[in-house]
């Protein structure tokens, strides 16, 4: 009996792959040959050229405020009009002349408001001076947030379209990023999550960049976000840096970084400088600040025994006195952790601080609460308090803004994310809690984000003061004193994923072997950081000798880690490194090396439900965070007697994130309505995530041989994309203009598959729809201008004791209406799947339909006779598309029919008898003995067969296969 149960690639404990040798035993005298246990050598393996520069950048710290402006006039006439002022303030004028005449990396740190924008719109300008062809100029603007990038490329498209730079804004989902047009984009903005996706699968981003600005640098010390924009930024001058190198007329990529008040710029500097190029720093005081900024900090005593959550609710009774002191009455923004903290909050809030209002005030709040959906919303909106967030409706969201934009809403509480997209500045800032609620416990906010919550204090239309208040525990209060005061240094995270980054680069052919690898991390800003501080990155070496050597083992634990897990591979003398597929699989798809490990530990018998249970505590679900208000809704769409729920429900109740994430994917799947805002906006997200995974895991599994794991991964990925199940009642949603609503009705009449739909009087269909014609014929049309596929299955007379030949014949009916219009799109489709009775994958190829409109594809392969049993099964299943697969299943002929299990029962329903040839008049009396004993069909078939077999004449099967008709296996 053979077992075909999926095993991962690479065996740890078999020792069967080749590691690199630590630094103990590497061999660096003569790398050609072979590492044996007699060949040790204490030295380090020889670096390449640093991509840093040995020259410090140059520094300038600039206390009081020049009197000297430099003016617009300065520039040449027709950048003139991309400025709407006549001269530049004086942060602006310092910096004039290394923006707009030098190509020199920059590195600028200056208070929020002092007009940062405008030195990246110098060195843009820089850029089109030194070309002239349009064409040849490459920008690309990475910062933080969509926010940020949304309101840059409005800004810049308006001011430099007219000199020939085509802008474009590269946000959004990761998986279109292979469909990136790079070279008819000259001015790219986008987030470093983003550019990481594209530059990992578009190798034609991989072009001369000139220029790259980095708004928000300070990011580099947020642990989650700080090594993406690290490793894009460090890839960019890698190869940039590679290209000027071998001498192929590549162009300097220059860096220019702006961010917040930080003390350590001048890392930032020496990070982005590389050898010819010397960075010039510049760290501006808080006196270039347009409106004067106020920071206090207060710290309140905490204890273990209250804990954090009750320590936060203790905040709430504090909050109005500190608003009474420090807002004078004007416009408040109040941050807090949590949506539901931000009720809390409010609620607290209006029962101890009574705002004084105005008539007009009065009159506009009392308009506003009429206007919102939100109960809470409309008994706190006439005090003068109002809150936001995310789970809030749009529409009650949009009204808050205004009204406290408009400075009719005097205190407005919301959730940290307003502070990282729109811009509602105000009088007053109050960070109520330096924590909040992640990975299951509390976490401190990160100093971006502290950054960008500070950042919304300060009206320059309306005040020349501000105040910023940070309330925190008594033992942090030194803490954000320094942060507040720039006195906090970013630090880098790299090491804490050093291992997907690194997997990235060697995908990309930026690192090959052990030398470039050590190389590349001398690119980042991580190195830097180490020489300055290494106990922070747990390498106490005191000499930059031993900081060389921990820093070769660390590079080296983390290749060996990548190749023990089959990810890439390494040449027999252990330093060159060269990516496998499903080490490319993990670039390509941007995913965590533990989420890869557990893709490695599949045994492929997994099922629907397992498969998904295993994408639930990926490692990419980690920020889904489980809240006490959904517990219940999630409990409903788990199990209920009264209302739809989940096809595969969890034993008990939702206790863990995983099981949140395992029960939304489901609720989406089947068409349940989720009610709670939050609830929705997290289902989004984890069906997002969830497209993406599975589309990697898909392909991963291309290398298994286990027929249900190929089928069940991309049937997965399949309903993740369409956000329906495979046998969905709903498939009619897919087409456009086709929402829950209009799907549900046509359900109710029966109307259930695309078939269906195209049976339908289409005045009938807008009966049921409620819509004006010619919508039912526009729907039918589109239903009709899906891809019919065909399958057509051949026995040929190749066939052996246990081995079969079959043929597969693919072709699509409907081409003209395809090749016309087709609704599934011209990059559509399909995979074909085959496998036996035991589990093994015979096929799994992959057929565009363009390839099947010019002409039928056929497909032969062998089946192998197995004990448990000989069908066959063959499946067409489009990509992303549910309700137009078409699958069979075939039972082949074999010579050697004892080597098959059995598939009749084992009671045999009665046979029909046929009489013998012989025409004796009484049967019972004469000598034959078949008149006595009448052959049966079945024993009449099995002889001709055997006549045929002696007469070298194979039996010929056939089967005609067309959207999922139930037919059964015809037999000749």
């Amino acid at each position: 009996k053979q077992k075909n149960s999926y095993s991962p690639k690479i065996d740890p404990t078999q020792k069967s792959y080749k590691l690199i040798p630590s630094i103990e035993d590497a061999f660096v005298n003569n790398p050609t040959e072979k590492i044996t246990n007699g060949s040790l050598s204490d030295k380090i393996i020889p670096i390449k050229e640093s991509f840093l520069s040995e020259s410090p950048p140059q520094i300038e710290i600039v206390v009081d405020v020049p009197n000297h402006r430099r003016y617009v006039d300065e520039l040449p006439e027709k950048f003139k009009r991309v400025f709407s002022f006549e001269a530049f303030n004086s942060m602006q004028s310092v910096v004039f002349n290394d923006a707009l005449f030098t190509d020199n990396p920059l590195a600028i740190s200056a208070p929020t408001g002092s007009g940062k924008t405008v030195i990246f719109e110098l060195a843009i300008i820089r850029a089109c001076l030194f070309n002239e062809d349009s064409s040849k100029i490459k920008i690309i603007y990475i910062a933080p947030i969509k926010a940020l990038c949304s309101e840059k490329f409005s800004e810049w498209q308006t001011k430099f379209s007219c000199f020939g730079l085509v802008a474009t804004e590269v946000t959004g989902d990761l998986l279109h990023d292979n469909n990136f047009d790079f070279m008819n984009h000259n001015f790219i903005l986008t987030t470093p999550e983003k550019w990481d996706s594209v530059t990992r699968r578009n190798v034609s981003c991989k072009g001369d960049i000139n220029l790259v600005l980095i708004d928000e640098v300070h990011i580099l010390s947020d642990n989650q976000r700080g090594p993406t924009l690290e490793a894009v930024v460090s890839r960019m001058k890698m190869v940039s840096m590679m290209k000027q190198r071998s001498n192929s007329g590549g162009t300097a990529t220059r860096f220019v970084a702006v961010s917040a008040t930080i003390p350590n710029a001048e890392d930032i500097g020496s990070w982005l400088q590389t050898p010819g190029q010397v960075a010039k720093v510049y760290k501006f005081s808080e006196n270039f600040r347009p409106v004067k900024l106020k920071k206090v900090v207060l710290g309140y005593n905490y204890s273990d025994n209250l804990g954090d959550y009750r320590f936060d609710l203790s905040l709430n009774y504090k909050l109005g006195s500190v608003i009474s002191t420090y807002s004078n009455y004007k416009p408040t923004l109040v941050f807090c952790a949590s949506r539901k903290g931000v009720q809390q909050t409010a609620v607290a809030l209006a029962s101890q601080f009574s705002y004084p209002l105005g008539i007009r005030q009065t009159s506009a709040l009392r308009l506003a609460s009429n206007k919102v959906k939100e109960k809470k919303l409309q008994e706190l909106i006439p005090q003068g308090i109002g809150y936001h967030h995310a789970g809030l409706e749009m529409n009650d969201r949009k009204c808050m803004e205004s009204l406290f934009l408009q400075g009719d809403l005097p205190v407005l509480i919301s959730t940290s994310t307003l502070a990282m997209g729109v811009n509602l500045p105000a009088h007053l800032v109050v960070i109520k809690s330096t924590q909040c609620y992640s990975f299951g416990g509390y976490q401190e906010y990160s100093d971006n984000q502290l950054f960008q919550m500070m950042g919304r204090a300060g009206r320059p239309q309306f005040d020349t003061e501000a105040t910023v208040v940070i309330m925190t525990k008594q033992n942090l209060k030194y803490k954000y004193d320094d942060l507040v005061n720039g006195n906090q240094v970013i630090d880098s995270y790299l090491h804490k994923v050093l291992t997907e980054h690194l997997n990235a680069e060697i995908v990309l052919g930026n690192i090959t072997d052990v030398p470039t690898a050590i190389e590349w991390l001398h690119s980042t800003y991580f190195y830097v950081r180490l020489l300055r501080n290494p106990k922070h990155y747990d390498l106490p070496g005191r000499t930059s000798k031993a900081l060389g050597d921990q820093l070769h083992e660390l590079c080296v634990r983390t290749l060996n880690e990548l190749c023990r897990e089959g990810l890439i591979s390494i040449d027999e003398h252990g330093f060159g490194v060269s990516p496998k597929p499903s080490g490319c699989l993990m670039t390509r798809y941007c995913v965590a090396f533990e989420t890869m490990k557990k893709f490695n530990k599949l045994r492929g018998d997994e099922l629907i439900y397992d498969l998904l249970e295993k994408l639930s505590e990926c490692k990419e679900y980690e920020e889904i965070q489980l809240r006490t208000s959904e517990k219940k809704a999630l409990n409903s769409l788990n199990k209920d007697k009264t209302n739809p729920s989940i096809r595969y429900p969890i034993k008990g109740r939702v206790k863990t994130k995983a099981q949140k994430v395992y029960v939304l994917l489901q609720a989406v799947l089947g068409c349940l309505t989720i009610n709670d805002p939050s609830l929705i906006q997290d289902s989004n997200n984890v069906i997002r995530l969830g497209q993406r995974l599975t589309r990697c895991l898909s392909e991963y599994v291309l290398s298994s041989s286990s027929y249900r794991l190929s089928i069940n991964t991309v049937t997965l990925a399949k309903c993740l994309q369409a956000k329906l199940w495979d046998d969905s009642v709903y498939v009619i949603r897919q087409l456009d203009k086709v929402g829950p609503a209009i799907s549900s009705a046509l359900c109710h009449v029966g109307t259930t598959t695309f078939q269906q739909l195209e049976n339908m009087n289409p005045r009938d269909i807008e009966i049921v729809v409620n819509r004006q014609p010619p919508f039912g014929n526009t729907l039918q049309a589109a239903a009709s201008h899906l891809p019919k596929y065909e399958l057509r299955l051949l026995q040929t007379p190749n066939y052996q004791a246990d081995t079969a030949e079959i043929e597969i014949t693919i072709d699509i009916i409907n081409k003209t209406a395809v090749a016309a219009s087709p609704t599934s799109g011209s990059k559509h489709f399909c995979h074909l799947i085959v496998g036996d009775s035991s589990n093994r994958l015979l096929i799994r190829r992959k057929f565009y339909d363009h390839q099947l409109l010019d002409n039928h594809k056929v497909i032969k392969f062998l089946a192998h006779a197995c004990l448990e049993g000989s069908e066959v099964y063959i499946n067409y299943m489009s990509d992303n598309w549910v309700g137009i697969d078409v699958n069979t299943t075939f039972t082949p002929y074999y010579k050697n029919k004892s080597m098959l299990k059995s598939s009749l029962p084992k009671i045999s329903p009665p046979v029909k008898k046929t009489s013998c040839a012989h025409q004796c008049s009484n049967k019972l009396t004469c000598g034959h003995p078949c008149c006595k004993r009448e052959p049966s069909k079945r024993n009449a078939f099995n002889t001709m067969l055997n006549i045929k077999e002696e007469m070298d004449i194979q039996p010929i099967k056939m089967l005609k296969m067309q959207e999922a008709s139930p037919l059964d296996n015809l037999k000749q």
